[in-house]
C-alpha cells in the first residue's frame, strides 16, 4: 500500500492543504488508472485474439470491420513512440465505443423478441410428442411448486424462485388484472430516483418486444426478415413440417445471436481499457505511485497480436510471447487496494469538493477521471454521459410511464396471435417484483394457471420447463 495516497486522502477528507492535495491526488488516480487497465487491456486483447482463431469464420462483417478499427487506434497510439494527437484518438475511440453500443442494444433487443417466440415454439412442440408425457396431476405439481419456492426463509431466494415460475406457467389471467399487476408495480418507484425507473421500464420494454433501435432493420437485415416472418405465423394452426421449419430458423438466429453478442462484449472490455489509457496518458508519471507493471512485456504482448490481427492469416501467438502473461499475474490484486482508495477519493472531491476544483481549474482532470472511472466499471456498456444528477420522482412522472407502456403494450396486444399475447405476459409477470402477500396467494395462482389451462400441450411443456428450473437448485 502506498502511504503517502492514504495521507492525501485523509487530508482531503478532512479539508486540510485541499488547493495541494487534490491536483496531486488527480496524478495518483490516473496513474492507477493507468497501470490496471494496461494490464487489463493486455490480457483481454491476447484472450480476444484467441477467441478470434477459433470462430472468426462466423463473424459479421461489421464485426471485423469495427475490430480493425479498434486495432488502428491501439497501433497509432497505444504503440506508438512518442507524443499522440489525444483529442483526435479520444474521438476516434469515443465514435467506435459508441457503434458497438448502438449494436449491442440492437442484439439485446432481438434476443428479447427471439426468446419470445422460443417460448411460444416449446409450448407448441409437444403436439408432436407422445401424448403419455401428458398425465399430469395438477394438484401434485402445485404442492411441488410450492414445496420448491417456500424450502428456503431468505426472502431474496424466495422471490426469485417465484419470478421463475411465473414466468413459465400457462398465463390464464385477464388482460385487466394483468394491467392491475402492472400498474402497481410502478408504485414501488416513489420517492425513487429516475434512473432505476427508467431501467425497470427498459427491462419491460424489452421483454415485451416494444423496445426498438435505431436502425435494427438496416443493420441487421436477416434478423429483422426473420422477426417479421415469426410475427406473421399461424401458431394455433402450426403443423409439425413448419413447425421444424420454424424452429430450424429460429436455432440459427440463436446461435448467430450468441457469437454476435460476445464478439460485442468481449470486444468493449478492450474498447473501455484502450480509452481509459487514452484518457489518463497526458497526467501519468508525476508522483511515485508504487506500483510498478512490466511495461517492456506489455508492449511486446500487444505489438506482436496487434502485428498478428493486420497479417490477418491465423497464426498463433509465439509461445515466448504468450509465456509473458506470466509477469502480469497478480498485479490485478496488488493495485487493488489502491484502486479502491482512489475510485473513493475521486467521488469526494467530485461531490464535496467541486466548486474548489473549478477554482484551481483542474475540473477538465477531475471530468476525466470521472470517464475512466466510468470506463473500469462492471458496468461495461455504460451510458459514459448520463448527468450526475438523477432526480426524485414523482407520482405524475411515475404514471405517465405506466400509462405509455399500457398504451403501447395494449396495441401490441390487438395486433398479435393469442400463444404471443400469452407469451408476453408470462415474460412481464416474470420480470415485475413479486405481487404476492401470502404462501396462499402464491398457491391459488400455481393452481389456477394449471387448472385454467386446456391446452394440454402448452400445459406439459410450462411442467418440463418448471422440472428443470426446480432441478437446478
Amino acid at each position: 500500500m502506498n502511504k503517502q495516497i492514504r495521507l492525501i486522502d485523509n487530508e482531503i477528507r478532512k479539508g486540510i492543504n485541499l488547493d495541494v492535495n487534490i491536483p496531486k491526488m488527480f496524478n495518483y488516480i490516473a496513474d492507477y488508472f493507468y497501470c490496471y487497465s494496461s494490464v487489463n487491456l493486455t490480457m483481454n486483447y491476447y484472450s480476444f485474439y484467441e477467441f478470434y482463431l477459433d470462430e472468426s469464420k462466423g463473424w459479421s462483417k461489421e464485426a471485423k470491420t469495427i475490430l480493425d478499427s479498434v486495432n488502428m487506434v491501439i497501433k497509432n497510439n497505444i504503440l506508438k513512440d512518442g507524443p499522440i494527437d489525444r483529442e483526435l484518438a479520444i474521438r476516434e475511440i469515443d465514435g467506435i465505443r459508441n457503434i458497438v453500443l448502438k449494436h449491442m442494444n440492437q442484439l439485446s433487443a432481438y434476443v428479447d423478441i427471439f426468446n419470445l417466440y422460443e417460448y411460444v415454439l416449446n409450448r407448441i412442440e409437444y403436439r408432436f410428442r407422445d401424448a403419455s408425457e401428458f398425465d399430469i396431476d395438477d394438484e401434485d405439481f402445485a404442492r411441488d411448486i410450492l414445496r420448491y419456492i417456500f424450502d428456503t426463509e431468505e426472502n431474496n431466494i424466495i422471490n426469485a424462485k417465484i419470478l421463475d415460475v411465473i414466468g413459465q406457467l400457462p398465463v390464464r389471467m385477464t388482460k385487466q388484472k394483468f394491467f392491475e399487476h402492472l400498474r402497481t408495480s410502478f408504485k414501488n418507484y416513489r420517492g425513487a430516483k429516475q434512473s432505476s425507473l427508467k431501467t425497470y421500464v427498459y427491462m419491460l420494454r424489452t421483454t415485451a418486444m416494444i423496445y426498438q433501435v435505431e436502425d435494427m432493420e438496416a443493420d441487421y437485415k436477416k434478423l429483422w426478415d426473420v422477426k417479421e416472418k415469426l410475427t406473421g405465423l399461424d401458431y394455433k394452426g402450426m403443423n409439425e413440417a413448419e413447425y421444424e421449419a420454424t424452429r430450424k430458423t429460429l436455432d440459427e438466429v440463436v446461435e448467430f445471436l450468441k457469437l454476435e453478442t460476445r464478439i460485442y462484449y468481449d470486444l468493449m472490455e478492450i474498447i473501455n481499457h484502450v480509452y481509459a489509457l487514452i484518457l489518463c496518458s497526458t497526467y501519468i508519471g508525476v508522483e511515485d505511485n508504487s506500483i510498478k507493471i512490466p511495461k517492456g512485456p506489455i508492449n511486446t504482448i500487444l505489438t506482436e497480436i496487434n502485428t498478428l490481427f493486420e497479417l490477418k492469416n491465423s497464426k498463433e501467438v509465439p509461445v515466448d510471447v504468450e509465456a509473458l502473461l506470466g509477469e502480469l499475474e497478480g498485479i490485478q490484486e496488488d493495485i487493488f487496494y489502491e484502486l479502491t482508495i482512489a475510485n473513493e477519493a475521486l467521488e469526494e472531491m467530485a461531490y464535496n469538493h467541486r466548486e474548489l476544483v473549478k477554482s484551481l481549474m483542474v475540473e477538465p482532470t477531475l471530468n476525466t477521471l470521472l470517464r475512466a472511472k466510468k470506463l473500469q466499471s462492471d458496468s461495461i456498456f455504460i451510458d459514459l454521459d448520463d448527468e450526475l444528477n438523477d432526480n426524485t420522482l414523482d407520482d405524475n412522472m411515475i404514471f405517465a410511464e405506466a400509462d405509455k407502456l399500457e398504451e403501447d403494450l395494449t396495441k401490441l396486444f390487438s395486433e398479435s396471435d393469442r400463444m404471443i399475447v400469452r407469451g408476453i405476459m408470462a415474460n412481464i409477470l416474470g420480470t415485475m417484483p413479486v405481487f404476492f402477500d401470502t404462501h396462499t396467494e402464491v398457491m391459488d395462482y400455481v393452481r389456477y394457471s394449471l387448472l385454467k389451462c386446456r391446452d394440454p400441450y402448452e400445459k406439459a411443456a410450462s411442467v418440463e420447463v418448471i422440472r428443470q428450473i426446480m432441478s437446478t437448485y
